[in-house]
């Protein structure tokens, strides 16, 4: 018995084949060696090439005698000022000024606010949460419905556009400010269980507590924990969540 590999198979083909094959089929599959020369033009415009890019780099990669720029912070000051504002008048200066489309934006928010307040606080009542979105910053609505219908309610403003902010400062802020309960806590999971505990109890419906955040998508709570943390707390029976979201691809 005669073994035979499929490659040496196919070679004795292959063989045969050409074998058969007449004298001008032969030529026609001949093919013609490629040249490892390089024509002399092609070797002097490489070289020339290579000369040119050297001298480039040699004309301008020296900053031996490269000016840098006298324009410092220092020209800034003025004799004893020290050339940057003064942060309290720099903070007076921004509660004084208004933009001369205040009052007209004043008067639609008023009005959009009245319209809309009556109907956020059925929501809420009946347990659900809201979301803000849209151009623009909608911390002043969210304030004006604050003073006009929480004031007298249990309730915990999160700027959470500060980059300070996280998640685990929301939890120790209703943990501690609001429950105050002792740091028996561990880690956020078990804050998360113990808030959950408390505000199933019946009592908890005479107290119910609102968060709100604005912007639920800011720097520290744009990562899945936090945004995870944020959707059980929504989810609990006592406790009401009105949030904005910055973010223009937020909605999608």
């Amino acid at each position: 018995m005669q073994y035979l590999e499929f490659s040496e198979l196919n070679i004795s083909e292959e063989k045969e084949n050409i074998e058969k094959l007449p004298s001008r089929a032969m030529k026609r599959c001949s093919f013609k060696k490629p040249s490892n020369t390089v024509s002399s033009k092609c070797d002097q415009k490489l070289i020339e090439d290579s000369e040119n890019l050297d001298s480039y780099f040699l004309q301008h990669g020296n900053y031996i005698n490269c000016k840098t720029s006298n324009h410092t912070l220092s020209k800034l000051r003025v004799g004893n000022h020290p050339g940057i504002p003064d942060p309290v008048v720099l903070e007076q200066f921004r509660n004084s000024y208004k933009p001369k489309q205040s009052p007209t934006l004043e008067k639609l928010r008023s009005k959009l606010g009245t319209r809309l307040f009556g109907n956020w606080r059925i929501y809420l009542r009946e347990g659900f949460n809201i979301l803000l979105y849209g151009i623009g910053s909608k911390r002043h609505i969210m304030e004006d419905f604050r003073k006009q219908y929480l004031s007298k309610a249990n309730c915990i403003v999160i700027p959470g556009y500060d980059p300070s902010t996280n998640i685990k400062q929301i939890l120790n802020c209703i943990c501690h400010e609001f429950l105050h309960v002792a740091d028996s806590c561990k880690n956020p999971t078990e804050q998360l269980q113990l808030i959950h505990d408390l505000f199933k109890k019946d009592e908890a419906e005479k107290s119910p507590l609102f968060l709100l955040l604005n912007n639920i998508d800011g720097p520290g709570l744009r990562n899945g924990k936090a945004q995870a943390i944020l959707a059980r707390l929504a989810e609990i029976q006592h406790i009401h969540l009105v949030a904005s979201l910055d973010h223009a691809n937020m909605p999608l």
